[in-house]
């Protein structure tokens, strides 16, 4: 063998290294012409694996017979590299959430106008049902894309997942109607599902999860482009404290060599253009930020099942505000009395906020930034009953405007709005006594139930209240 005494003589340079197609070609013009090389990156295979050299190489004569001689060292840098490019990926990372961030923020101001002007021409249109409906679907949609710039929003800022929970299989319905409407019909796909029976909840917020099965369902379409009879098969399942989804296809599959990178940030099977490699990195990243895995199960010509566990929620997942049915015309109209100040720096939300709490009997007022806001509460403290109120605002931010509001009256109920999620002001402004919390773009039924609720307490604590009365 080559370790042997005497067990390279005669061996060639490339029975010694396997080099890459690339790194042989410089070997052998290095060698042919005689050009030194300094620091130079090849791969090799070793062990059957491939592995990161630097390479260099020097030569020299013998001063008595005038042969040219050659001192090559390799060093393995293959830990070095993936070190590089992991920081390198962390860089692009942090630069993708800032992107990401300035997005979403951007986005929830057209996003507001949108939601909130369809909710107030469905609320409009009660004589014309064809009209509302239309303004339904326009602000379902919109929620849609609420959801994922929320979740934009998550990404960028890394946060702990909440303590939401939702309902699998009602998403999975939501999802695979969508799709069937826009896509798989588009590309004669067909969808199936096996479902668990019942409500399947598990830990995780709707608004993520959506994101998870999306990207799933999204790459399954891909995959069985040019396929014959093209199928998705999305099926829900409980196993002991797991919930599991599973989403599988009848396409080509997944070659070995590819399979292990399939989760990686930027890395993409698709072609030029058309993908981004950031869906499976997503899917892992929001599974694994609620306790869970995910498992990929693919051989080529045997098709992909991508399987999801999550945790199952210790209790049922609560009604979200913006899935909820619109609420029915109100005989009473419950805010008659009550006057609101709506502070709000875009102009536009402002407006919408004022109208809708007008179509339910309030009487508003408004403040573009927290400094006016202070001014006009200070100028009707007693006349007003709940204070709607921004956070992030010129000249002065909702948590120093709260400050000063909570200063001249203690007991004024205070609902914060921010566009940029549940983030640290949210929580310490919750803490100093306000009464509620809403996402922007904000939805109309969601607002009118919380005001209602905190403005007019619910019937059986009224009940309650009077019930020793009833009994002297």
């Amino acid at each position: 063998g080559p370790n042997a005494p005497g067990g390279l003589a005669g061996k060639g340079l490339f029975d010694l290294l396997v080099p890459d197609e690339r790194g042989r070609n410089m070997l052998r013009d290095a060698f042919l012409y005689k050009q030194e090389l300094h620091d130079h990156e090849i791969e090799l295979e070793v062990g059957g694996a491939a592995r990161a050299f630097v390479v260099n190489l020097a030569f020299y004569t013998d001063d008595q017979d005038d042969d040219i001689g050659g001192v090559m060292i390799l060093q393995d840098v293959t830990e070095r590299r993936q070190l590089m490019q992991t920081v390198a990926m962390r860089e692009k990372l942090v630069a993708m959430g800032q992107l990401a961030a300035g997005v979403a923020h951007e986005l929830n101001t057209p996003l507001g106008s949108v939601l909130g002007y369809a909710q107030l021409l469905e609320r409009g249109a009660e004589d014309r049902p064809k009209l509302a409906g239309y303004a339904r679907i326009i602000a379902e949609e919109t929620r849609r894309c609420s959801r994922v710039v929320q979740e934009l929003l998550g990404y960028a800022r890394k946060d702990e997942c909440s303590d939401e929970t939702c309902d699998v299989n009602q998403l999975v319905r939501e999802l695979v109607e969508t799709f069937v409407d826009c896509r798989l019909k588009r590309y004669r796909i067909e969808a199936c599902m096996d479902l668990a029976p019942g409500a399947l909840i598990a830990e995780g917020a709707c608004g993520q999860l959506d994101i998870v099965l999306t990207n799933l369902i999204v790459n399954a379409i891909h995959a069985l482009d040019k396929v014959p009879d093209p199928r998705i098969t999305v099926r829900t399942w409980q196993e002991d404290q797991q919930v599991f989804v599973s989403v599988t296809d009848n396409g080509p599959g997944v070659a070995p060599d590819v399979r292990g990178r399939l989760f990686d940030p930027f890395f993409t099977t698709k072609a030029q253009g058309q993908g981004s490699g950031l869906g499976l990195a997503t899917v892992y990243g929001i599974v694994k930020n609620h306790q869970g895995y995910v498992y990929l199960d693919s051989e080529p010509d045997r098709g992909t099942r991508v399987l999801i566990f999550l945790p199952v929620a210790d209790a049922p997942a609560p009604a979200a505000a913006e899935s909820a049915p619109a609420a029915a015309p109100e005989a009473a109209l419950p805010l008659v009395g009550r006057r609101l100040l709506v502070v709000d720096d875009e102009t536009i939300n402002r407006l919408f906020l004022s109208r809708l709490l007008r179509t339910a009997g309030a009487d508003t007022l408004e403040a573009a930034d927290g400094q006016q806001a202070v001014r006009v509460f200070q100028d009707h403290a007693d006349d007003i009953d709940c204070v709607i109120l921004d956070i992030n605002m010129p000249v002065k931010s909702g948590d120093a405007a709260l400050a000063e509001i909570q200063a001249i009256r203690t007991d004024v109920p205070v609902v914060v709005l921010s566009g940029y999620g549940e983030d640290a002001s949210v929580y310490q402004m919750l803490r100093r006594g306000c009464r509620g919390f809403l996402h922007k773009p904000v939805d109309a039924v969601a607002l009118l139930r919380l005001i209602e609720t905190i403005l007019n307490p619910p019937a059986a604590t009224a009940t309650d209240a009077q019930a020793p009365e009833s009994e002297s």
